[in-house]
């Protein structure tokens, strides 16, 4: 996974450092590290980001319509 990709992802679930990092269960630094390209994202790590976001795209929020 590219360090672009794993910012985009990042971004299309509204996560930030810090909570991408407390669900995968790693510092924040080294989030930020993987996304400058200081060093790879595992593959499983990617796998599982990728899965997620392919879930999000599948099953999006719904939008909530305010009373009229």
């Amino acid at each position: 996974m590219t360090p672009t990709r794993l910012s985009t992802i990042l971004r299309a679930l509204r996560w930030s450092n810090r909570t991408a990092a407390s669900l995968i269960g790693c510092s924040e630094g080294l989030i930020r590290r993987w996304r400058g390209g200081a060093v790879p994202v595992p593959a499983n790590v990617a796998a599982w980001l990728e899965h997620v976001a392919a879930g999000i795209e599948a099953q999006p929020a719904p939008s909530v319509t305010p009373p009229a």
